[in-house]
This record gives structure tokens, C-alpha cells and sequence, in this order.
């Protein structure tokens, strides 16, 4: 990990990108997070939704960083499946799982 932060501080990027599977427990992200804000992250990527039926727990990703998430990746053909993140389709995400989660406990 210092090698990492020691080759980023060699180049001072402007923009420090780091990429989240969404795959993970929550658990997970929070660990991942942790141990490399020492490269101080300036936006966050999300990987492998097609690869989780569930997102609200990535919804805390920003907010462990403090840093915006900047794309959402859905599968396997670049540069097809990035998106660019935006609150509207991110809520709308949400709220499908919300509702499918209503409807499954009844």
C-alpha cells in the first residue's frame, strides 16, 4: 500500500479513481475504503452491478470517502457498459429495490 501512495504522490494526478465491485458485503466496502484512502480517492467507480441484485448498501461508499461516485460499470464491453453516475438513475435504483423488497415480505 505505501508503494501505491508513494508511485500517486510521485505524480500528484488531479483526479484519483477508485474502483468498488459492487459484489461486495457491505462489510467489505467499508475495509476496501478504509485501507486505500491512504491515496486519497478524489471520485469513486462502481464495478460489477450486473454481478448484484443488490445496491443500497453502496449508496454509503461517497459518504465513507467523502468523495462523489463518478461511474457505475454493467458488464463486460468498454466502453458500452460505464455509465456516468447521476443521482436520478441512482435513486431510481434504489427505490426498485425497495419496492422489490416491499413486495417480496408480503
Amino acid at each position: 500500500m505505501t508503494e501505491i501512495k508513494a508511485m500517486a504522490e510521485v505524480v500528484d494526478p488531479d483526479l484519483v479513481f477508485l474502483i468498488v465491485g459492487m459484489q461486495y458485503r457491505s462489510e467489505d466496502v467499508k475495509e476496501i475504503t478504509n485501507r486505500f484512502s491512504i491515496v486519497s480517492p478524489t471520485h469513486v467507480i462502481l464495478s460489477k452491478m450486473d454481478e448484484t441484485s443488490s445496491y443500497g448498501h453502496f449508496v454509503n461508499v461517497p459518504t465513507f470517502l467523502n468523495v462523489p461516485i463518478a461511474y457505475i460499470t454493467n458488464g463486460q464491453r468498454v466502453p458500452d457498459d460505464i455509465m456516468e453516475a447521476n443521482s436520478r438513475e441512482l435513486a431510481v435504483l434504489l427505490a426498485r429495490e425497495v419496492l422489490k423488497d416491499a413486495r417480496s415480505s408480503k
